[in-house]
């Protein structure tokens, strides 16, 4: 616990919110980077690509906009340690895969055939990756210290762990034994507690890591002749072909401004990549 104020003085009560920008923080980045590509040969090419990464700041954004669901704020200016943690762009693994065949039937053929099955080009891109974390708030300024954009985080209870996984204990309208990592409980909500008046809470920053990303994208091309020097090219584009809902991050406020848990916590309410798309195209060259 830092910076304990039981009453409810300030350092200062003369003033109120003041806002300052720093751009001091300090990172640091360490990761491990894999690639294996196949030059253009035999109409083949390919390009693999694995980082495992890691990186840890005490302030990642410096504006708002770019925070995701991370509080913009730093929680206590005199103790910047107080925030190090994961950074929020932070992923742990992440693995790309594309490649392009140009399919060798048809093009030794003469006449309909060759019009029909050469000239035929599939290409690929695979993305997976790991989540990106996010910070738990109390959701009110329970600190006293007049931040209007509300950093405090709550306490973790020492019997219980800020999870993905298994089932929650049980707290408000949160039954006994909902399942975590599900869209409608990602996290525990029933883990944390609020702080003392006048102090922070012991939960560190970036506790909990959102969904990650799978998305498979894949086209089909036929390339053709219309005439002498003018051709055409016909393209089918499938975008998240396999359809996969890669979630955002889920709403991480725990208390409304009286002390009462919030409804909505540890829900998620929207996803960070579209569904299925399908594009067709057809291209005349001259």
């Amino acid at each position: 616990m830092s910076d304990v104020r039981p009453s409810n003085s300030r350092r200062n009560p003369n003033f109120g919110f003041i806002l300052t920008h720093n751009t001091d923080a300090n990172s640091n980045y360490n990761a491990l980077q894999v690639s294996l590509r196949k030059r253009y040969s035999a109409g083949l090419q390919f390009l693999g690509s694995y980082t495992w990464g890691h990186s840890i700041d005490a302030g990642s954004q410096q504006w708002g906009s770019e925070g995701r669901n991370n509080p913009q704020n730093t929680t206590n200016i005199y103790d910047r340690k107080f925030d190090l943690g994961d950074s929020i762009f932070d992923v742990r693994h992440s693995f790309s895969f594309n490649a392009i065949y140009e399919l060798p039937f048809g093009n030794n053929l003469d006449g309909a055939a060759r019009h029909i099955l050469g000239g035929w080009e599939i290409n690929s891109i695979l993305v997976l990756s790991g989540g990106n974390p996010a910070t738990i708030i109390t959701g009110f300024n329970k600190s006293r210290s007049v931040d209007t954009r509300n950093p405090d985080r709550p306490n973790l209870a020492a019997s219980k762990a800020n999870n993905t996984e298994g089932g929650s204990t049980g707290c408000g309208n949160v039954a006994a034994g909902t399942p975590l990592g599900t869209p409608s409980l990602w996290f525990a909500p029933c883990a944390f507690s609020l702080p003392l008046e006048g102090t922070l809470g012991n939960l560190g920053r970036s506790a909990v890591r959102g969904d990650g990303v799978v998305q498979l994208d894949f086209g089909i091309t036929k390339k053709f002749d219309v005439t002498e020097g003018i051709g055409a090219q016909f393209r089918a584009e499938f975008f998240n072909i396999i359809n996969t809902a890669n979630f955002a991050h889920p709403s991480a406020s725990l208390f409304t401004g009286s002390g009462g848990r919030r409804g909505n916590t540890g829900r998620i309410s929207r996803t960070v990549t579209t569904s299925r798309q399908i594009q067709l195209a057809l291209k005349f060259t001259f």
